[in-house]
C-alpha cells in the first residue's frame, strides 16, 4: 500500500534515515526517564528494580513514628541537632 505512494527514491531515502531515526528515539527515550520521575520508571525494569532500594519520605515518617512508640529515644527533628 505504501509503495504505491513512494516510488524508488523516497523508499531509499527512508532506508538510509532508519538508523539515525532509532538513535534519536533512543536519546529521546533517555531523555524522558531523565527528566521524569527515573524511579517511576525504573520500577518496571527487573534487574534495577530491587537493587537500590531507597525508602520513601512516607516509610521513612512510619518508621520514626514506630521508633518513638516504641521508647527508643526522640529522633531529632532536624539533622544537625543533637539526640537528647
Amino acid at each position: 500500500m505504501l509503495s504505491k505512494f513512494l516510488g524508488p527514491r523516497y523508499r531509499e531515502l527512508a532506508k538510509n534515515w532508519i538508523p539515525t531515526a532509532s538513535m534519536w528515539g533512543a536519546v529521546g527515550a533517555v531523555g524522558l526517564v531523565w527528566a521524569t520521575d527515573w524511579r517511576l520508571i525504573l520500577d518496571w525494569v527487573p534487574y534495577i528494580n530491587g537493587k537500590h532500594y531507597t525508602l520513601l519520605p512516607q516509610e521513612q515518617l512510619g518508621l520514626v513514628k514506630d521508633a518513638e512508640e516504641a521508647g527508643h529515644g526522640e529522633v531529632p527533628q532536624h539533622p544537625g541537632e543533637p539526640l537528647r
